[in-house]
């Protein structure tokens, strides 16, 4: 027997609740692993908690969030706080909420094609992956073609991603308050993988020895009030994406340096402004503001507001 779960085309504005929340475990899936949720076209504003919920809900086929406007929240606009093996969050309006604009907390997803602006904390954020499902599929996350914005945190946060497949492709990741993309080997804020998983983790972060990678290929970071790219201690692959203007530097590396890597499209189109290379490592120039403002050159430069960008 199929077991679904469809919420769709409501309209719900100035509730001092959730707008959609689910947080049973009573649709369990059948023999045949068969049960979906599908939360689309549902327009949810002035809510005084998060816009969309879904927590204590493990192991399902398929999660689908796509197609809603969520505005004005007081907490979180969509927050997935669960194992679940297939997460798309595609096509919705995520803007002006108190918290995180996309928050995914140990799902495997997609986030596609969605306007994710003015937030009040990162646009997306993405911690301790579920490395027990990730390690079935070709990228446990990919973010592509969507436009995060003007959000007072990270544009995009990844946590915990040791051992993550992650592909960011085809973004606009602009004038975002800290960083556009923030990406860190630990867990945030010192949290620690879920007690009742932790044996499994341990088991397969052992087999895995590190191997994940995340790839930034193509779209733009551009005017972020920090660094366009912050890696700390994780392995990153940069694939053509034009990143310039940032205001502290294009890309700031803590750790081991040599774990990120620039394919030839990065830099033949030299669409990278903000460091330079010097023996293979990447070393940060800090730019005056006053530079970063009126120049929009492509190509290197002299300037006697800055060194080489």
């Amino acid at each position: 027997m199929k077991r679904e779960i469809t919420i769709s085309g409501n309209s719900m504005s100035n509730s001092k609740g959730n707008g959609v929340i689910i947080c049973s475990n009573e649709v369990t899936d059948d023999a045949s692993g068969d049960a979906s949720i599908s939360i689309d076209r549902n327009t949810l504003s002035h809510l005084k908690r998060d816009g969309i919920i879904l927590q204590n809900i493990a192991f399902h086929k398929e999660l689908s969030i796509t197609n809603n406007e969520v505005r004005q929240c007081g907490r979180n606009g969509i927050a997935v706080l669960c194992s679940y093996p297939e997460i798309l969050v595609a096509g919705n309006v995520v803007a002006e909420c108190k918290g995180t604009g996309v928050h995914v907390q140990r799902g495997v997803c997609s986030v596609k094609e969605c306007e994710i602006v003015q937030n009040g904390g990162c646009g997306v954020l993405l911690k301790n992956i579920d490395i027990v499902l990730a390690s079935l599929k070709k990228h446990q996350v990919v973010i592509s073609n969507c436009k995060i914005k003007d959000n007072k945190e990270d544009g995009i946060a990844i946590y915990n991603s040791k051992n993550l497949l992650a592909l960011i492709e085809g973004n606009e990741i602009d004038t975002n308050w800290r960083n556009g993309v923030k990406i860190d080997a630990n867990s945030i804020s010192g949290a620690s993988v879920d007690d009742t998983y932790e044996g499994v983790y341990k088991a397969v972060e052992k087999k895995m020895k590190s191997t994940g990678h995340i790839e930034i290929k193509d779209g733009q970071i551009i005017f972020n009030r920090k660094s366009g790219i912050l890696v700390e201690n994780s392995h990153l692959i940069i694939d053509g994406p034009t990143i310039q203007a940032n205001v502290s530097s294009a890309l700031s590396v803590k750790g081991n340096y040599k774990k990120v890597r620039f394919t030839e499209k990065a830099l033949k189109h030299h669409k990278i402004a903000g460091f330079v290379f010097n023996n293979g490592k990447v070393i940060n120039i800090y730019l005056s503001l006053i530079h970063i403002c009126r120049c929009r050159r492509l190509l290197t430069c002299r300037s006697r507001w800055s060194p080489y960008h």
